[in-house]
């Protein structure tokens, strides 16, 4: 095979993008196949995300070959004129899409979620939805957050920003180019080539650091554009059996990264180069090859014709489906595909083409400013309903939680833990709601910033509880979320017990020298030894506190615990107070708590037996160790069989075994209590 830059092309060569050729159709239609495989499948084809890889490819490829074709042209590249026909191209559906999802989000989701959705399409409209998502995805309050009918539109935003960054760098070049009397494309390509080599380096070191902010943000995904972009600029002269090897080594890598990449791999990464090489191959290969002559099938045609629409269709059909995919029989899917197909095709016919190639936004009245008119006006109609709606459970939640903060702070009787006393004669029906209101069950975690270190293996942020001074005894509770979870009943037992409890949480990390049993161990032991130096040179503790979470420990984790406990104990001195790990939930709780309002306990409970499921290795740590004692709350969590979801009108926990704020608060009086228990033994 032999290259020629187009510098130095020869007289009868052709660009490699002067056509739009059957194999990038096809390409089209295998990458959005992938996608919507995995979504409906994805315990089958792990690596069907890779579509939108595909996607990116395709886009640098005909995008940055345009605008290289227009300098060669033209001389210059016409911005405005460009961003009008993406905006013709791209806008249209993706605002009918964006409104049909907006009126289902209203009719068929609730609080929380409806806020979440809601707030997503707004930053959908303006094609900052990757941004948000990279935002959520490290914001430990948000993350366990469910997916939204719009979560698919963040490589469109991804695509968007390139479509407003790439013209603007390429323009510039070709205009300093330009005044210098440069002749040729070779600076372009410098450029291109250090922002292709910056962004895969960027890629392959954060994606093993931060994959989920480097799965969304633009510049780490920039490199897969260039590569299909710096393919546009080449001219490729190779003879009909080495295209054939083209295509079949491209479909074989496309192949393999379908099945064997999957989600636990460092993504993008230097993995990613996979199927970015597999599409580069196969668009090298040309229009004479077996993977062109079945991409010029009619029904490959058809669906990379329409693989934009089925994209955007393919998920809010998914997503409103009721039920969890994982039950959804085949004949539910095949409708699903079917619906998706038809609306693709439908909003093409009736809705893209119509707006695309409108005569009057031709090149005759000044069409850039009429499309940026229509845009603007169409985007804000769009996000402004939702914004109002944001507004309205809002204000909808806020009254709920006023409510809330009142049954709280007056000592409602027989609220949440006091409901399981059986001091308490708590038989009589309660006269306020269910609370916290299901619209904000999955926010309500006593978790706190200050609190919290989050991954970052660098800090160890330490907050405080109770009297500032004054106080009998300092205590420090110390753990994972499920520690984070229980602040407010510290908080409370602090001011009972006229204790100051400091607090400190990182997430998945169990306070133990053998980190966790979670991913990202080295972090954890990097913040178990600030804890270790915390502790040998901070404020003197009488007590120390943990929890963690796991009922399927391991020996080296049981082993950890009681190492971190006595190397505590023997330098500071203090006693160590294991709370219990608390009981599961259902995994389905919080779903099947908003499908069965009127008989949450009945529907929703779970056995005894599956609840206290495994070994609790926390507590098999604390039982034969020295200077340890152990405090079990689960009497009032579960004090029968079956373990009920809500308990004295208070839910007890916001997802698989996080108990809520709310439940928590309630515990408070009975974790003090356990912890004079504790106190008046050491004296």
């Amino acid at each position: 095979m032999t290259s020629t830059s187009l510098d130095r092309a020869p007289a009868n060569a052709r660009p490699t993008t002067e056509r739009l050729r059957p194999e990038i159709q096809g390409l089209r239609a295998v990458a959005v196949a992938l996608v919507f495989a995995y979504h409906l499948w994805p315990e089958r084809l792990p690596g069907g995300f890779i579509g939108v890889d595909m996607f990116f490819v395709i886009s640098g490829y005909l995008i940055i070959g345009h605008l290289v074709r227009e300098i060669r042209d033209t001389g210059r590249i016409r911005l405005a004129r460009f961003w009008e026909r993406r905006a013709r191209r791209i806008l249209p559906l993706a605002l009918v899409v964006l409104s049909v999802v907006a009126a289902a989000t209203w009719f068929l989701s609730e609080g929380e979620d409806k806020v979440q959705y809601l707030e997503e399409i707004i930053a959908s409209v303006f094609f900052v939805e990757n941004w948000l998502l990279a935002s959520n995805a490290v914001d430990y309050l948000r993350a366990d957050y469910e997916p939204s009918p719009v979560q698919h539109f963040w490589s469109l935003a991804v695509e968007e920003q390139f479509y407003i960054f790439l013209p603007i760098v390429i323009a510039l070049t070709a205009l300093v180019m330009r005044r210098r009397g440069r002749i040729g494309y070779g600076p372009i390509r410098v450029v291109l080539v250090v922002l292709f080599v910056v962004s895969f380096i960027a890629s392959v070191m954060i994606s093993s650091s931060a994959g989920s902010v480097a799965y969304f943000a633009t510049p780490i995904r920039l490199w897969e554009f260039l590569a299909g972009g710096l393919l546009s600029m080449a001219v490729i002269s190779i003879g009909p059996a080495l295209r054939g090897l083209l295509a079949i080594s491209g479909t074989a890598l496309v192949v393999f990264s379908a099945f064997g990449i999957t989600g636990e791999s460092s993504f993008p990464g230097w993995i990613a180069a996979l199927p970015v090489v597999g599409t580069l191959l196969i668009i090298a290969s040309g229009s004479s090859t077996w993977f062109a002559r079945l991409s010029s099938l009619r029904p490959v045609l058809w669906v990379g014709g329409i693989s934009y629409g089925v994209y955007l269709w393919h998920w809010p059909l998914i997503h409103f489906t009721p039920g969890q995919l994982d039950q959804i029989g085949l004949a539910p899917k095949i409708v699903i595909v079917v619906l998706a197909l038809a609306l693709a095709s439908a909003t093409k016919i009736w809705v893209e083409d119509p707006v695309r190639f409108s005569r009057r936004l031709q090149p005759a009245l000044r069409p850039s400013i009429k499309v940026a008119s229509a845009a603007l006006l169409s985007m804000s109609l769009v996000a402004g309903a939702a914004f109002a709606g944001v507004l309205s459970v809002q204000r909808e939640q806020a009254e709920l939680l006023d409510y809330l903060a009142s049954v709280e702070s007056n000592d409602f009787p027989c609220f949440g833990a006091q409901a399981a006393d059986p001091g308490y004669d708590c038989s009589a029906e309660l006269d306020y709601p269910i609370l916290p209101p299901l619209s904000t069950i999955r926010s309500d975690d006593a978790n706190r910033a200050e609190c919290w270190s989050g991954d970052s293996p660098a800090s160890l942020n330490v907050c405080s509880l109770g009297p500032m001074e004054g106080y009998e005894r300092r205590a420090i509770a110390l753990g994972d979320s499920f520690n984070a979870a229980l602040i407010s009943a510290y908080e409370l037992a602090a001011e009972e017990n006229n204790w100051r409890i400091d607090v400190a949480s990182r997430r998945s990390c169990a306070w133990s020298n053998a980190g966790t049993t979670a991913a990202r161990s080295e972090d954890c032991l990097a913040w178990n030894q600030l804890v270790t130096n915390y502790l040998d040179t901070g404020p003197q503790y009488d007590l120390i506190l943990t929890t963690a979470a796991g009922r399927e420990p391991s020996d080296a984790l049981v082993t950890g615990y009681r190492e971190a406990w006595a190397s505590a104990t023997s330098a500071t001195g203090a006693h160590i107070v294991v709370i219990a790990t608390p009981p599961k939930s259902r995994p389905d709780h919080v779903e099947c708590l908003k499908d069965n309002r009127d008989d949450m306990n009945a529907s929703c409970s779970i056995t005894r037996a599956d609840a206290f499921k495994g070994i609790d290795g926390i507590s098999v740590a604390a039982q034969s160790a020295e200077n340890v004692s152990l405090v079990d709350l689960s009497r009032v969590i579960c004090p029968g069989d079956p373990c009920l979801p809500v308990v004295g009108n208070a839910i007890i926990f916001r997802n698989g075994g996080h108990i809520t704020r709310t439940f928590a608060t309630t515990l408070g009086p009975y974790l003090a209590a356990e912890l004079t228990v504790v106190d008046t033994g050491l004296r």
